[in-house]
């Protein structure tokens, strides 16, 4: 059976149904076409074909069998005339029929059926059709509506070994039927499907009462039925006629269509409406090393030094059915019960606790208890050599998950993960429903993290937490994402998107509700402060672009549906979940989010629903009515923001002025007046009445006839008005001259006097205003003066962000000198404040945020004493580790120390540390080592380490290759030959990561990002240009890379001389 697996299931993109394997002797050349072209369906050795049948009456074809002598009834030459021409005529009659009867058939049927037929000549013309124009996608179709699954029995035997990394697996699956219909549609992707297995039978619910069966009571033979998880009142049975002979529709043929992973299963009879039917299928799948499906992770052992493997999967958002055939959409919920098969030295997890485990020698079989009503993408197995620590509270337990060797780094998340759990469950007053929670560190995995229900499974980064060697930063980072795991919990698990256009309700609300959970447990982190400038501000910078995109956005096929996974559906969605959260009040809202919870659990929702709820709950408050549906569409279904410019009328005692908005683009369009109107809550203040609660005053409406309005209780003409109070709305603010430079005086006096918030929104606003060629660039610069008296991480984390693109602007330039002299006098006293030294208090994360921030600029623009201290930490540690002692370097500072020692070191030093990379036990040393050696100013070197990054064998993981090419690409020596790689290499990084791959998105936008000359321009749109066709879900993020470097050379022309004036009139020491 093993060495069987082992050559079945090399294909990658799509479904292999094959024969019985007592028939795969005759099929030669099927296993060898699959190592050529993994497009292959191996029946009847078909090729290039869209959608492919086999006939499955008795698993034969012409292309299995052979004849040793010929047999036959022989005729005379005019009888086979005349028969050929009766049958030619009768083919003649039939297509007639056919052309006549056909529009009338479509209609009775789906758009996928619509384009099946049983006629074998009509499937060879859509397949050849389909197949025309290779780069031409069909438009991606859902799932029938005939056919609805409401429980699974999936058994999965995983072999994770060598040379092997296969798994056998049956599935059998309860469907309702809602409209009669003769074929089976669902999904399946990159599995061998055993066409003799497949069976379909009537079922019948007997009207008694009795608990779900216990598998303890089965006997080895049983098919499973038994364990499916039923209502007290009903039980299966198969229907069979008066002699006790079973009437089950058969099997006529199946058929594939790739463009939909659409595994398609012909019956002689009806599934009649009304009736349920159990579908049965054995498979067989590839352990891939794709981080999707399920898939093997590895790692090494410390104790014996060998490869030790782990299986584990990521199905969100449409790879469940690369582990067993389902209908993989999030509006199909059912129960789900998992069994799995595997060597009894290893541990198996699921989404529900244990209910019973057999043990068979070699093999344990591990059963789990049935599983809530929930969505295929919200599964999540693994199974490998795991140890554990889990708490436990009344009846529930709360478990986390590693390696061997990760009890301490483990410590933390499980520190914090019951807290926040139980904080959410006070928020939403709901209980959490599932009896158990682990939280499992793999070492290999494409995104964060993942939500499933239940089994949540986590990058080793984002879970693990050593204080010995990692950072504060490391350490809030696995609170944020342990926070961000456990609200999907809810949103997302337990009310789940009925469709991918609504996305942004799991992760803008899980974005959001990270803050809060976090919060919870450490409010001195000021979590909900740090979401101006890891949040709003953040997601300002793509979605100023005309290729951004609606939270609520119609999508179809799997790479539209990976290219919303972005910072609009994330930050975006978390944005207006904050300014609706801060406009209703904290009451309202909270109300109408839990109403929303409690009356969809365990169902499907849209963004209506939430609308709904929100509005009900303000209805049943004493506070005026804000028309929630309308205000928020706006918002949601409209691309981009607003930007709201207040002109105030000074003189006579006026006190007046004019608001207007329009959108604000980063393109230099904003001067032409927008379509777009957004519902605009305005809150504001004034230098003489200081007040800074964010509640609305005021709306501006999005109706034509309040494109502007004028307002008349405006401050005096020398008192300065701030508009948006804590950055609470999802818009910029641009004023008059005279009030901005009355604001940047009051920073440069007394900064305290404004809110820490608003004075954020001031750097961000005034500097995307100048790059957007609204104010000048001279008024913008100005503000910067007052940060040399600023002393909080959320003022300097926006002017961080604006000093970095003006480095790269200005780094190839003949002012860029001057450039670092003015940054270094805003930051060389702060230095001189904060050291190295470790922190005074090591839970104030505001301070060492400060210090690290000052740390790097003063080292990146070449600070003597920062980088002679740099380096000299640099060989403490190397001294240290040759004396087999502790790392010296606090582990705040670690990254730059490698860094800047790299960049001021030797190429001897760049392989010491290399060395460390691969010994280095903890992900996360590994991390900020990897990003370290991407600051080397060798261009050989930095080459070698792009190359390195696409060879899994270099001690790279895959995960971690993008990792690489942004460290290189966003480094001051590596930009452009991060872009050349990126363009002449374009073939191997698709092949090796493949065109969906997570974080293609990012490389994209890092490669390009410091484009400022025509030239290279020129150079990235060819490229463009000879890709396009092929890009699949990178589509999105190219566009939005043309966008910005577009704009970058416009920001060349327009702004470089201003710029260069207002800085040669600056005193620098």
């Amino acid at each position: 059976m093993i060495e069987n697996i082992a050559t079945a299931t090399k294909a990658t993109s799509t479904i292999i149904v094959t024969l019985s394997p007592v028939y795969s002797s005759g099929l030669p050349d099927c296993r060898e076409k699959l190592d050529m072209d993994l497009g292959e369906f191996c029946v009847n050795n078909r090729s290039n074909n869209k959608l492919q049948s086999s006939s499955s009456t008795h698993g034969l074809n012409e292309s299995t069998i052979s004849f040793d002598r010929t047999k036959g009834i022989f005729l005379p030459r005019w009888t086979l005339i005349l028969i050929a021409s009766l049958i030619l005529s009768g083919l003649v009659i039939f297509t007639l029929l056919l052309f006549h009867l056909l529009p009338i058939c479509t209609n009775q049927l789906n758009p996928i059926q619509g384009a099946i037929s049983s006629s074998s000549s009509l499937i060879k013309s859509l397949s050849s059709d389909s197949t025309s124009n290779p780069r031409k996608k069909t438009p991606a179709a859902r799932l029938p509506t005939a056919i609805v699954p409401t429980s699974y029995a999936i058994k999965l035997q995983p072999f994770i070994i060598p040379d092997n990394f296969t798994f056998a697996g049956d599935v059998k699956i309860i469907l309702d039927v809602r409209e009669s219909t003769d074929r089976i549609t669902l999904h399946a992707n990159n599995l061998t499907i055993y066409n003799e297995s497949i069976k379909v039978e009537r079922l019948t619910f007997n009207p008694k009462k009795e608990e779900p069966s216990s598998p303890s009571k089965q006997d080895e033979s049983d098919d499973g039925s038994s364990s499916f998880f039923l209502p007290k009142s009903r039980s299966i049975r198969a229907i069979g006629d008066s002699k006790g002979t079973t009437i089950n529709p058969q099997l006529v043929s199946t058929a594939i269509e790739k463009d939909n992973d659409f595994f398609i299963i012909y019956l002689n009879n009806q599934l009649v409406a009304g009736n349920s039917y159990s579908l049965s299928i054995k498979f067989l799948g590839n352990l891939n090393k794709d981080l999707a499906g399920f898939y093997r992770s590895s790692y090494n052992d410390t104790n014996t030094n060998q490869k030790r493997w782990i299986a584990t999967t990521q199905f969100e958002p449409t790879d469940a059915r690369r582990a067993f055939p389902c209908f993989d959409e999030p509006a199909l919920k059912s129960i789900f019960n998992i069994t799995l098969v595997h060597l009894s030295n290893l541990t198996a997890l699921s989404n529900m606790p244990v209910m019973e485990t057999i043990h068979r020698g070699e093999w344990t079989e591990t059963r789990f208890s049935p599983s809530v009503n929930m969505s295929t993408y919200l599964l999540g197995f693994v199974v490998g050599n795991l140890e554990n620590d889990t708490v436990k509270e009344g009846n529930r337990s709360f478990g986390v998950w590693g390696r061997p060797g990760t009890r301490e780094s483990r410590k933390f998340a499980l520190s914090i993960g019951p807290k926040i759990l139980q904080h959410y469950e006070k928020f939403f007053d709901i209980g959490y429903p599932l009896p158990k929670t682990d939280m499992i560190a793999v070492p290999d995995f494409n995104a964060g993290a993942m939500e499933n229900w239940g089994i949540i499974i986590y990058r080793e980064t984002t879970m693990l937490f050593d204080p010995s060697s990692a950072s504060i930063f490391t350490k809030k980072q696995v609170a944020d994402v342990v926070a961000h795991e456990l609200a999907h919990q809810w949103f997302g698990n337990l009310v789940t998107p009925k469709w991918w256009d609504d996305l942004w309700l799991n992760e803008g609300f899980a974005t959001y509700m990270e803050y809060e959970g976090v919060n919870s447990v450490h409010p001195e982190w000021r979590t909900h402060d740090a979401f101006i400038i890891e949040g709003i501000q953040v997601v300002f910078e793509l979605d100023c672009l005309t290729s951004s995109h609606p939270i609520s956005v119609k999508v179809s096929d799997p790479d539209e549906i990976n290219e919303i996974f972005d910072r609009i559906s994330y930050e975006k969605g978390a944005s207006l979940i904050r300014m609706m959260r801060y406009t209703l009040g904290d009451k309202v809202f909270r109300e109408g989010v839990s109403t929303y919870l409690k009356a969809l659990a365990f169902k499907n929702a849209e963004q209506d629903d939430l609308w709904h709820h929100l509005t009900i709950a303000q209805n049943n408050s004493s506070k005026s009515v804000i028309p929630v549906k309308k205000v928020m569409d706006s918002w949601a279904l409209q691309v981009g923001f607003p930007l709201v410019t207040l002109t105030r009328s000074y003189g006579a005692g006026k006190k007046a002025g004019k608001l207007t908005q329009n959108r604000f683009l980063l393109s230099l369009n904003n001067s032409i007046e927008s379509k777009e109107r957004w519902e605009i809550p305005i809150s504001l203040t004034t230098q003489s009445n200081p007040s800074w609660d964010p509640l609305p005053q005021f709306w501006i409406h999005s109706n034509e006839a309040e494109k502007s309005m004028e307002v008349s209780f405006l401050p005096k003409d020398d008192e300065w008005i701030i508009l948006n109070l804590q950055e609470v709305g999802y818009y910029k603010v641009n004023y008059d001259e005279k009030n901005w430079l009355m604001l940047i005086n009051q920073l440069k006096k007394d900064h305290n006097r404004i809110h820490v918030l608003n004075r954020a929104q001031i750097v961000d606003d005034l500097f995307d205003l100048a790059r957007a060629n609204i104010v000048n660039y001279s008024l913008a610069l100005e503000v910067t003066r007052y940060l040399v008296n600023e002393e909080d991480f959320v003022p300097w984390g926006s002017a961080s962000s604006e000093i970095r693109f003006l480095d790269s602007m200005l780094r190839r330039t003949s002012l860029y000198g001057r450039w670092k002299s003015y940054v270094l006098s805003l930051v060389v006293n702060k230095y001189n404040k904060f050291g190295w030294r470790a922190p005074d208090n090591p839970d104030d994360i505001a301070s060492q945020i400060m210090q690290l921030r000052v740390i790097n600029w003063a080292c990146y623009y070449q600070h003597m004493p920062c980088i002679l201290e740099a380096q000299k930490q640099f060989e403490a540690w190397k001294t240290a580790k040759s004396e087999n002692k502790t790392n010296p370097v606090h582990p705040n500072l670690r990254g730059d120390v490698v860094c800047f020692g790299i960049q001021w070191g030797t190429e001897k030093d760049w392989q010491w540390v290399w060395e460390q990379y691969l010994s280095a036990s903890t992900a996360t040393e590994k991390e900020y080592l990897m990003r370290g050696l991407a600051c080397s100013r060798e261009p050989w070197l930095l080459n070698r380490y792009l190359e390195m990054s696409l060879d899994d064998s270099s001690g790279i993981r895959k995960q971690d290759g993008s990792t690489v090419f942004r460290a290189i690409a966003t480094s001051g020596y590596g930009r452009d030959i991060a872009f050349n790689f990126f363009r002449n290499k374009w073939d191997k990084i698709v092949s090796y990561y493949g065109k969906s791959y997570f974080a293609m998105s990012h490389v994209i936008k890092s490669v390009s990002s410091s484009i400022t000359l025509p030239f290279e321009l020129n150079q990235f749109k060819s490229f463009y240009e000879s890709v396009k066709d092929d890009l699949t879900s990178a589509q999105r993020a190219f566009k939005q890379a043309l966008e910005k470097a577009e704009a970058n050379v416009a920001w060349m022309n327009l702004n470089y001389q201003e710029i260069e004036n207002w800085i040669n009139q600056q005193k620098t020491s």
